[in-house]
């Protein structure tokens, strides 16, 4: 050994080679393109509030006018069924919940988008003509 470094290649080259742009252009495409995705993957898994309305007034109004122009087989048991009827409309809404909806009541809203409003889908799972 002579102890000098002059037989060893340089770590790093001083010059590209003219063969060494393609790959060089190929790894700032991969790159880019990782990058990319990386932040696609970021921003499609950020949490998004979803807000949705209930107009429970023009829900309830509907359900009591359509009870009432309904014959009543048995008096007695109206308070338990209209109990069994407002249980089934809260596990509805606490299923929106689930699913990570803010459900909002529109008296406390001034105005939404008509897609956000979910009484009239509502009033068709329980059976109920809003009546436009």
């Amino acid at each position: 050994m002579t102890g000098t470094n002059d037989d060893k290649p340089p770590l790093i080259q001083q010059t590209l080679r003219q063969h060494d742009w393609p790959l060089l252009a190929m790894m700032a495409l991969i790159i880019i393109l990782l990058g990319y995705a990386a932040t696609q993957f970021w921003l499609a898994h950020q949490h998004v509030v979803k807000v949705v309305i209930f107009d429970s007034e023009r829900f309830f109004t509907a359900k009591a006018s359509q009870d009432a122009k309904a014959a009543v087989s048995n008096p007695t048991s109206m308070p338990t069924d209209a109990k069994v009827f407002v249980d089934a409309v809260r596990a509805e809404i606490v299923g929106y919940r689930s699913k990570g909806y803010i459900v909002l009541n529109s008296a406390q809203v001034v105005a939404w988008p008509e897609a956000t409003d979910i009484t009239p889908e509502l009033a068709k799972k329980m059976g109920v003509a809003l009546g436009e």
